[in-house]
């Protein structure tokens, strides 16, 4: 796996963490990881709040003593010990459950599709920024409506499972989601808003910014006029 110059060595560490909760006592465990990147922009009125892009990762794990489910999770990778110890003591904690089965078994699995998008996993902050003028753009079109606030979202990343019972499913997919809202003034003020979310990469969001200054001014008592 590899995502924003992250090898795969998380899923090597998620291997021994694995072991660890065996070790510790666990009848069985299973380990999710995340790893990805979000490019983020926010809006205030009609100006950019703040651009950002970030990283995360980290790894979560169930643990099962005697049917009881115990969980605990962690970013930090020096950690890995603690947590399988947390989750171990956590299963022993809650006592055990009469009705637990098992762990997932490997079964046939159907790849969903048209969740991944690489211009969206390689998108840039300058890019992110592009994509939220149009917002304001948009709602600016409507007259007598402003922007208030919003943003743009454009994320990537890999998430996969694996447990001793043999499961390792692996998913990579991104994400875009934009929102805004705005505000109309006349005898009285109200607002409007609207969202969008998208797997693939829209570059034109000038309708979303539209909509919300619609709502906004339409849900002003008897108004109703053109923009």
């Amino acid at each position: 796996m590899r995502i924003s110059g992250t090898s795969d060595s998380l899923i090597e560490l998620a291997r021994r963490l694995l072991n660890l909760a065996l070790k510790q006592g666990a009848e069985e465990a299973e380990v999710y990881g995340m790893v990805g990147r979000s490019v983020d922009v926010d809006l205030r009125r009609e100006y950019v709040e703040m651009a950002s892009e970030s990283y995360h990762s980290g790894l979560g794990l169930r643990a099962v003593v005697d049917g009881a489910v115990g969980f605990s999770s962690s970013s930090d990778m020096s950690q890995l010990e603690f947590v399988a110890k947390s989750a171990v003591r956590s299963a022993r904690v809650r006592g055990g459950d009469d009705s637990w089965i098992s762990l997932p078994r490997p079964e046939r699995v159907t790849e969903p599709e048209g969740i991944y998008d690489r211009r969206l996993e390689q998108i840039t902050p300058e890019e992110c920024i592009d994509i939220a003028a149009g917002l304001l753009a948009g709602c600016q079109e409507v007259r007598g409506a402003e922007p208030v606030s919003g943003g743009v979202a454009c994320v990537s990343g890999t998430g996969f499972v694996l447990n001793s019972q043999g499961i390792e499913l692996m998913e990579t997919s991104t994400l875009m989601q934009a929102s805004m809202e705005a505000i109309a003034r006349g005898e009285d003020v109200a607002t409007g808003s609207e969202f969008f979310n998208s797997r693939r990469l829209e570059l034109s969001i000038e309708p979303v910014g539209r909509a919300a200054g619609e709502l906004a001014r339409s849900s002003l008592g008897g108004v109703r006029g053109e923009s």
